[in-house]
């Protein structure tokens, strides 16, 4: 496969309406998310660091949205809380958020 397929393959991926993986998805399962957009091509090595590489710059686009959408939607008092759970211990002290990282993301998913 030559590096003309492969762009064919990543510009086909932009067109569709949406990226649901993120960077970790892309490195540790590249194979499902191609399949997951149809595609099932035989990659070696050199091919499959090519079309993750290609694939991560979309998958970083896409949290970068996700994280504009939040700060525009006043949800960052939400998002410091979960940073706070994440990180108990800064500035010296234990700090108790009232929401938890999965209630954070259940809320963020259903609006």
């Amino acid at each position: 496969m030559d590096k003309y397929v492969i762009n064919n393959m990543v510009e086909y991926i932009k067109t569709q309406t949406e990226f649901p993986f993120d960077v970790l998805d892309v490195t540790e399962s590249l194979d499902d998310v191609l399949a997951y957009f149809g595609l099932c091509p035989q990659l070696d090595e050199m091919e499959k660091e090519e079309m993750s590489r290609e694939l991560a710059k979309l998958a970083l686009a896409e949290e970068l949205t996700e994280m504009s959408r939040l700060v525009e939607s006043g949800l960052t008092c939400h998002l410091e809380r979960v940073m706070q759970r994440l990180h108990p211990y800064r500035h010296g002290r234990r700090s108790d958020p009232s929401m938890s990282t999965a209630e954070f993301v259940k809320k963020v998913r259903l609006q």
